[in-house]
């Protein structure tokens, strides 16, 4: 067994003037910063105020419900059957600009495209439970790397069941198609076609005491992948299935200051010995503090262990680090944070891991009520394990977004991203250019804004 943290190579670091101790210090900084909440002001959280997360009933459209289908506008008064259906719909489109459509080191190909982006929920609401169902697909195509064109689909069916005592219990159940992105572990490299993914996803939620100071939740997912061939070439050792149980147990939920522990299990089996099965363990300690409308954060410290099933590979234990950190510098500015540092299967070595982090500073501004801009930077960091490789990815992005009542919006978007690896050939950089219009009737329901699409209560940011 070896223990590695991701600044193992500190040579690297030197570089961008983030030495160990100083990446070390930039996690602990954002450790204390959860813990230093300003004065208490009970009622007004940093997360409900910050710039992404204000509530803008103005700028949210509601849902078609049966009954404004029907020609009554009036949502008020007793409910019917039929008002406790609401179809949810967004589309947005655009075009844009990639200078390297391929994230090649070298020779590399840039190219127009245009994007469409549909989506489509079906929710029920009765009194005791609820079904969900979800629609969505992006499709892409460019102007002269036809090869590179794709069309991700989702479907998604989830239900929830209000028990007695104030539990629930929830279950999904998702099949997707989707397309690697260029430079990923299991890209084959430009000279073949991108890499194209079947994903079907089956899990179940347990969520003991929502209303009380002391809960538990317990999640179960089954998460199967099946690659599909790129030309002639198998793809087949790839497939797998990965079988993920984990659970929190929270004091203080509600309180300013909640604490919960998380221990979780991840199994990884592949079809074909090509890659070595895993089982990993996590064991960590989490906080959630949003006291006042200055500060919030969530996240969580521990351990985290990957056992490979072949004795011939090396076991991995790292640090496990999650967090999640709101900064409201005015009440039109929000500072965010977000890091982590956790082990993930290095798909392009055999039976081999990685150990990866990764930090990101994001800065949102409300110039006026309905224009936000919004900037990004961060790096991130992959070492992998077996294999004399070690990878570090520079990213930026600045956007803004203009809505326009509350059904149309309009966002552009510009994104940095460079990445430098050992291997000459998985580095790249990348520049975009993205402009896009969008039509919406979400993501007001009778009962305030829902998570329509399961993409975050705020879609319209997405």
């Amino acid at each position: 067994m070896t223990i590695l943290f991701p600044w193992r190579h500190p040579t690297r670091w030197w570089r961008v003037n983030l030495q160990p101790a100083s990446f070390m210090s930039i996690i602990v900084l954002g450790m204390l910063t959860t813990i230093l909440p300003g004065k208490l002001v009970f009622g007004q959280t940093a997360v409900v105020e910050s710039v992404r997360e204000r509530p803008r009933l103005d700028f949210e459209s509601f849902g078609f419900s049966f009954r404004a289908l029907m020609g009554d506008k009036e949502r008020s008064g007793p409910r019917k059957p039929a008002d406790q259906l609401t179809v949810y719909t967004r589309v947005e489109t655009g075009a844009g600009y990639n200078s390297n459509v391929l994230r090649t080191a070298d020779n590399e190909k840039a190219s127009a495209f245009t994007s469409i982006k549909p989506r489509l929920a079906i929710h029920t609401d009765w009194d005791k439970h609820g079904l969900n169902l979800v629609l969505k697909a992006d499709a892409r195509v460019f102007a002269s790397e036809s090869r590179e064109n794709k069309l991700d689909v989702a479907a998604r069916l989830g239900g929830h069941y209000d028990l007695a005592n104030d539990d629930i219990a929830q279950w999904n159940v998702e099949a997707a198609r989707v397309q690697s992105p260029r430079g990923s572990s299991d890209d084959l490299g430009p000279s073949f076609e991108p890499q194209v993914v079947n994903r079907y996803t089956v899990g179940a939620l347990f969520n003991r005491g929502r209303d009380d100071d002391v809960r538990f939740r317990a999640d179960a997912r089954a998460i199967r992948y099946d690659y599909q061939k790129i030309g002639s070439i198998s793809r087949d050792e790839l497939d797998s299935t990965q079988f993920l149980l984990d659970a929190v147990a929270a004091i203080g939920a509600d309180s300013v200051i909640g604490l919960f522990a998380v221990p979780g299990v991840t199994i990884t089996t592949y079809d074909q010995n090509f890659h070595s099965d895993s089982i990993v363990y996590d064991l960590a300690l989490g906080w959630r503090i949003d006291s006042s409308a200055l500060t919030a954060a969530i996240g969580k410290i521990g351990v985290t262990h990957r056992d490979f099933e072949r004795t011939t590979e090396t076991d991995i234990t790292s640090l496990l680090f999650e967090s999640e950190v709101w900064w409201n510098a005015t009440p039109l500015i929000t500072v965010r944070n977000d890091a982590f540092v956790r082990t993930d299967d290095a798909q392009s070595e055999a039976g081999g891991g990685k150990i990866t982090a990764s930090m990101d500073f994001g800065l949102d501004y409300e110039l006026y009520e309905n224009l936000i801009f919004s900037s990004t930077m961060g790096y991130r960091s992959e070492r992998f394990e077996g294999v004399n490789r070690d990878d570090d990815t520079f990213r930026s992005s600045f956007g803004a977004i203009y809505l326009i009542g509350d059904r149309y919006f309009i966002r552009g978007d510009l994104g940095l991203e460079s990445r430098e690896s050992t291997i000459a050939s998985e580095s790249y950089d990348e520049a975009t250019v993205f402009l896009r219009f969008g039509i919406k009737n979400c993501c007001l329901g009778d009962k305030g804004l829902v998570n329509a699409f399961a993409e975050g209560v705020k879609d319209v940011f997405r």
